[in-house]
């Protein structure tokens, strides 16, 4: 049986022979109270595997709206354009072996730098980037 849930609503299941492990905390306003197990899903986010290239915004290995792990290369990687990602998060796991660049789409800013400039994701390291209601890309 498959139930799905649209706002805060309560979940109940119960199983006689698996233990109850609570989520804490709650997901997205799902709260489970009583029961044996539950089994919540949640859309995931597409990924892909990339390598780093570039030495300039302009030549920089573009990322997606999702999951983006740099596996190789070297130089950097560009950002989507703010207005894509607006109330999502982009991932970006570096393990290229080397410290990269992350470059804002062109005419976007990363925190407080100025327009264009990239910011540096060391190596074996996860930078999280989000966009605030200005607009302005966040790095996590």
């Amino acid at each position: 049986m498959t139930t799905q849930l649209t706002g805060n609503e309560t979940l109940v299941v119960a199983t006689p022979t698996v233990p109850f492990i609570p989520q804490t905390p709650p997901l997205r306003g799902i709260t489970v109270t009583t029961g044996d197990i539950a089994a919540l899903s949640s859309p995931s986010l597409p990924g892909q595997a990339i390598a780093a290239a570039g030495t300039s915004q302009g030549t920089a290995a573009a990322l997606i709206v999702g999951r983006n792990y740099v596996e190789s290369g070297s130089g950097g990687v560009l950002l989507p354009h703010a207005s894509t990602f607006n109330g999502a998060e982009v991932p970006v796991f570096n393990r290229s072996g080397a410290a990269i660049a992350v470059y804002p789409f062109p005419n976007d800013q990363i925190e407080s730098g100025a327009v264009n400039v990239p910011v540096t994701l060391s190596n074996n390291s996860v930078g999280r980037f989000s966009v605030d209601p200005a607009g302005i890309v966040r790095m996590a």
